[in-house]
């Protein structure tokens, strides 16, 4: 089945939206199974509380054992200046550097299309970053007689412009 718009995460052909992960059909939903679809900027994840709250709890721990590290030296009973100390020094830096990529990733927002299906169910797919590619999928959408609620604001060099095509 050709496919009039597809990425790793969505393919948009005659018969349907397809959720892919990594080019895997995940999910396909029918244009007649379609309520409607809600396009907008968004977080992916959905508990994003427990994931931003995690990520703060391993920054801090990982600053209390570096912090930790140089300030009781003798405790490791390893000096500042041999390979052991920069080993031991480097786990809590690649230690924070996780953290902060958690804390980072909830508060992030992506291009979302959110699938409301006639049953109420909702299901979220990351959209690519291209406006181009953006208004491509929202007019196949439109012409499938899918309704779209278009919540992205393009911003341009005057004002902000919503797409409408």
């Amino acid at each position: 089945m050709n496919a009039v718009f597809a990425n790793h995460n969505v393919k948009v052909n005659r018969q349907g939206i397809d959720h892919l992960k990594n080019w895997t059909l995940l999910e396909h939903f029918d244009y007649c199974d379609i309520e409607y679809i809600e396009i907008k900027k968004g977080y992916l994840l959905k508990n994003r509380m427990f994931v931003c709250i995690l990520g703060i709890i391993i920054m801090i721990f990982a600053l209390y054992f570096l912090i930790r590290l140089f300030s009781d030296i003798e405790f490791f009973s390893i000096r500042p200046n041999t390979k052991g100390f920069w080993a031991l020094a480097s786990a809590p830096i690649f230690i924070f550097i996780f953290g902060l990529a958690l804390f980072l990733k909830t508060i992030i927002k992506e291009n979302v299309m959110h699938i409301i299906l006639q049953d109420k169910s909702q299901h979220t797919i990351l959209l690519p970053y291209n406006k181009k590619h953006l208004k491509e999928i929202i007019e196949i959408l439109r012409s499938n007689n899918v309704k779209v609620l278009d919540k992205i604001i393009l911003h341009t060099a005057n004002n902000a412009v919503q797409i409408t095509p």
